[in-house]
């Protein structure tokens, strides 16, 4: 076991009308995790490197306590590695408005296991061709998403399945949420372009499935949201491009694990992607879209706030258009919230990463600002930070 890494965060002046940039954090691509693990992957990844860990990040409501989860590991889906989350804390200036000293530490790493106690991990290859299509064999896993529950549960959004699991603090598996099975591909296969049509006509797109995932204030609704529309609402044309738009959000009880509704999120452009989703209240939410480029390339990486309140219901719609939406149907009212590359900012420039991925509310700032912490995932690369931007916003700006 090693040490927790205390990391030390870089500061930035405040941007952006109500919302302040209070602090970044950079952590190191070579930083190690707490798992404990020796010797290294296929290509010679250490098995316990500290990397995706920005894929997700929740806050537990204990102090500055949060938990973050790295996605499937390095090397798209190519290795075995071993999936888990880190706990890890946070630590902001009392004195916010003179930029003092923050930091960043690891301070517990928990792998994930089944029912079985079997290991997830996130290989391509990890599933069971004969075994039921709702992943309930499997052992790939691509973590994209976590919450934690008023009880300490851990929620984790899979892009594989896809699937929505519940952990226990100790990482053991306690349940499935039952994803409907419009959302699942059937011909299940370890290459990406295996997935793709026409070897399948519907359920999620290879590395977009559930990538979000919000829990209600109330403890008691989880919803979740593909990255980029369903085969069968459009999201490719002939040659495999993304042109369509509509994203299904999926809304669950957290008690009996069963599907409540469905709701339609509109991305910008075919291009952009959504990452994440934070509840605000019962109906709104913040969401992460965004653009995949990096540095001087990258042009979209935003936050937006999204109104499902007068959102249908469409369950019952077995395909939606590529553009559009059906006649009396109606989907969340959008709005920039945060544009991370607002000059104000001073995060533009070639070091930006090109993916935002994590999304969470951290305990009030003393001056009574609300805190929101963003995370980006490094995809393990050697020679990429990984970061986490600390922002203060007014409260009436969440009202």
């Amino acid at each position: 076991m090693r040490l927790p890494a205390l990391l030390v965060l870089s500061l930035a002046l405040p941007a952006f009308a109500d919302t302040t940039l209070v602090a970044t954090a950079t952590i190191g691509p070579d930083t190690r995790d707490l798992s404990g693990l020796t010797g290294t992957l296929e290509g010679g990844f250490p098995a316990d490197r500290l990397g995706g860990f920005g894929s997700a990040i929740a806050w537990t409501g204990k102090g500055n306590e949060y938990i973050v989860v790295p996605d499937r590991g390095p090397s798209n889906g190519a290795v075995p590695y071993l999936c888990r989350f880190h706990r890890v804390t946070i630590n902001v200036p009392t004195d916010v408005a003179r930029h003092g000293v923050a930091g960043f530490a690891i301070t517990r790493t928990v792998m994930l296991t089944n029912e079985r106690g079997e290991a997830f991990n996130g290989a391509s290859t990890a599933f069971k061709s004969d075994g039921p299509s709702d992943g309930s064999r499997d052992l790939r896993l691509d973590p994209e998403g976590v919450r934690v529950g008023p009880d300490g549960t851990i929620y984790i959004s899979d892009e594989y399945g896809p699937q929505v699991l519940a952990f226990s603090p100790e990482g053991k598996l306690i349940k499935r949420f039952e994803v409907p099975d419009s959302f699942r591909v059937l011909a299940r296969a370890a290459g990406e372009d295996d997935e793709k049509p026409p070897h399948n006509a519907k359920g999620r797109v290879v590395n977009r499935g559930l990538e979000s995932l919000a829990l209600l204030p109330d403890g008691k609704t989880l919803v979740t949201m593909v990255q980029s529309p369903l085969i069968q609402d459009h999201s490719l044309d002939a040659q495999n491009k993304h042109v369509g738009v509509n994203l299904r959000t999926l809304w669950f009880s957290t008690q009996t694990g069963k599907p409540l509704k469905q709701a339609v999120y509109t991305v910008a452009d075919a291009k952009q992607a959504t990452s994440e989703m934070l509840a605000i209240s019962d109906h709104e939410f913040l969401v992460i879209e965004r653009d995949g480029t990096a540095g001087e390339k990258a042009k979209d990486k935003k936050i937006m706030r999204a109104d499902f309140g007068a959102a249908t219901d469409v369950t019952a719609i077995e395909s939606l258009p590529e553009k559009g939406l059906p006649a009396g149907t109606v989907g969340a009212k959008t709005s920039v919230f945060i544009d991370m590359l607002d000059p104000k900012f001073a995060l533009a420039g070639a070091k930006f990463p090109a993916k935002i991925e994590g999304l969470a509310f951290g305990p009030d700032l003393p001056d009574g600002r609300r805190m929101l912490v963003v995370t980006s995932d490094n995809d393990f690369k050697s020679d990429e930070a990984s970061f986490v931007w600390v922002f203060a916003v007014e409260a009436k700006d969440l009202n």
